[in-house]
């Protein structure tokens, strides 16, 4: 008769040490579980079943111990199994006298007038729980007189004047010893009893017992026992162990076979001799035949191979496309926070990781450098990086604005905005580049900021908000795209804050008849410079203005004008929204 047993493991992992093997020195682990383990659990388990119903009959338990004893054992093991790192923690070992470390204590010399008051030589200040001044007095000897509350505040105060300037007399007191529990470092080594995957869903160990005595009373006191066990092996090994009745399609073939004689690859298993008793097998490990013995007695030592662990294969991963959007949002983090003038180096070497991420995901990780990249990569990035592949600016604005949204004077999101919607590659470039701390520094500088996504919940910041209005403002300074002055400190004719705005407007075909612009300056920003006229008699950093417009008719957003205005520069928001530079 066949008895098959399904075992599992929730928690994934099987505590136990085989028998009589030092746990930091185990060379295998056990694995197979054993079935000395099994039988000892169960006959424990058929107490518990007595206690509970008393429904074991003289010689039952016996007949369930010979029937066990004298069956065949094999396995089928999850497939995917491998002994774990084990774990190393502190347990109590016995319960005796502990010797706990002496107190160092400095007594203060008292002065001859606390001499004469308190009566001794040296004294401690010792804490109250109420507060209140207590000292512990000692003789010339350092033996201690006891502690005493000091009523009188100008001794008090005699002691902490004398407590600064006194001599110290260290002594270390021994406290008194005590019955505890002795700690100890124990290995806990466990077997990690599977993982989940397309064939093997539930990992799980079966047990297939083949013996001719059984019968019906000791499958159900079996049956009985089973349902009890909770944990098999050490505590930690939460299992969940049943009788299998009928369904033979849904059980596995054996995979795991024991052999009396070892040979190359085979492990050792504890197993039961088929002649041993009932008093063998729940004979307490403390007992002087077992303690002192290699092999308890009623066992002995078969092998077995375990089964070849198939080549690991990574698991696909489920394509998903996200939704082309026209926003991509991150959350700023920092400790040093960035200012407004520090806008453009901001957004201007968040542009260069997403350009130098999409180069990479479009070569499959081949090319990364814009200037080395073939002319396709180009022009796939051209949306990006705002140049077509032969380094020529894209006429129209057509391509992306990182900018910068600021809350009450910081910065709390960076942006990236275009009219085209982004599509999945181009995501996946953002989310790549703010994956590493983004560094502002130079030359070793360690300043950093971290760039959180945000999900489409968040909602996009006023400036981009396609209501048509009158009046908009700046958020961030307006750069004139040409100089405003000469190089005699004169205006420039035509070159006019209010004149290059108005050009600026045209060149994005929106209406300048009857428009009125106000401008006022803010301070120095930092502008962007490309590569080719980095080092030339002008620098980064220029004047920036807070300009109003306002507009005969309605207008939508979102409005951006000016120099690096792809760069989080010269970004307007309609004035109701509550805009100006650096109101966010």
């Amino acid at each position: 008769m066949q008895i098959i047993l399904h075992q599992t493991f929730p928690l994934g992992r099987f505590h136990a040490t085989p028998w009589k093997v030092f746990p930091y020195d185990d060379p295998h682990g056990e694995w197979p579980p054993s079935p000395w383990r099994l039988i000892r659990a169960v006959i424990a388990r058929s107490y518990q079943y007595e206690r509970e119903t008393g429904e074991i009959a003289p010689g039952q338990r016996e007949a369930l111990a010979r029937a066990f004893c004298t069956s065949a054992v094999a396995w089928h093991l999850p497939a995917f199994s491998w002994r774990g790192p084990g774990l190393r923690q502190y347990q109590p070992a016995d319960f005796g006298w502990g010797h706990p470390p002496p107190r160092k204590l400095e007594l203060i010399r008292l002065s001859r007038l606390l001499k004469e008051r308190l009566g001794a030589s040296y004294g401690v200040q010792v804490e109250a729980r109420d507060g209140s001044p207590v000292l512990e007095l000692f003789d010339s000897q350092a033996r201690s007189l006891g502690e005493r509350v000091v009523d009188d505040d100008a001794i008090w105060q005699e002691f902490k004047r004398v407590k600064k300037t006194a001599t110290t007399r260290r002594i270390r007191r021994y406290p008194p010893d005590a019955r505890t529990y002795n700690p100890t470092k124990v290995a806990d080594n466990f077997w990690l009893a599977g993982s989940a995957d397309a064939e093997d869903p539930a990992p799980s160990v079966w047990w297939f017992l083949s013996g001719v005595e059984w019968n019906r009373e000791t499958v159900a006191l079996l049956e009985a026992c089973l349902v009890r066990m909770t944990y098999f092996g050490r505590a930690e090994s939460i299992t969940e162990i049943r009788l299998v009745v009928g369904c033979a399609n849904s059980v596995p073939a054996p995979n795991c076979q024991l052999a009396v004689k070892r040979d190359t690859g085979m492990v050792p298993v504890l197993c039961t001799c088929p002649d041993a008793t009932l008093d063998q097998i729940q004979a307490s490990t403390d007992d002087p035949a077992v303690a002192n013995s290699t092999i308890p007695p009623g066992a002995r030592w078969l092998y077995a191979t375990r089964p070849q662990r198939p080549a690991s294969r990574p698991r696909p991963r489920p394509v998903v496309r996200r939704k082309s959007v026209s926003l991509v949002q991150f959350a700023i983090g920092a400790r040093v926070w960035p200012t407004m003038k520090d806008t453009v180096r901001l957004t201007q070497r968040f542009r260069g990781r997403v350009i130098r991420q999409l180069l990479r995901i479009e070569s499959g990780g081949t090319v990364e450098d814009w200037r080395s990249a073939p002319l396709e990569l180009r022009e796939r990035a051209a949306l990006i990086s705002g140049k077509d592949c032969g380094g020529k600016n894209l006429a129209g604005h057509r391509h992306s604005v990182f900018f910068v949204h600021w809350e009450d004077g910081r910065p709390a999101r960076l942006c990236v905005w275009r009219a085209a919607p982004f599509d999945h590659a181009e995501q996946d470039a953002f989310l790549g580049a703010a994956e590493a701390p983004l560094p502002l520094g130079y030359h070793g500088d360690p300043w950093t900021v971290t760039l959180v996504p945000l999900d489409a919940s968040v909602p996009p910041p006023p400036c981009l908000d396609p209501t048509p209005c009158r009046r908009w403002v700046t958020v961030t300074p307006f750069v004139p795209p040409r100089h405003v002055f000469a190089r005699n400190g004169r205006a420039k004719p035509g070159d006019s804050v209010k004149e290059q705005v108005l050009k600026e407007l045209s060149n994005r075909d929106l209406p300048i008849a009857g428009v009125q612009v106000l401008a006022a300056r803010v301070g120095w920003v930092s502008i962007h410079q490309a590569h080719g006229e980095r080092g030339q008699a002008t620098n980064a950093a220029k004047i920036g203005y807070e300009v109003n417009i306002h507009f005969p008719l309605p207008q939508p957003g979102p409005i951006m004008l000016g120099h690096s205005s792809h760069f989080g520069l010269g970004l307007f928001a309609a004035e109701s929204a509550g805009a100006g530079v650096g109101a966010g």
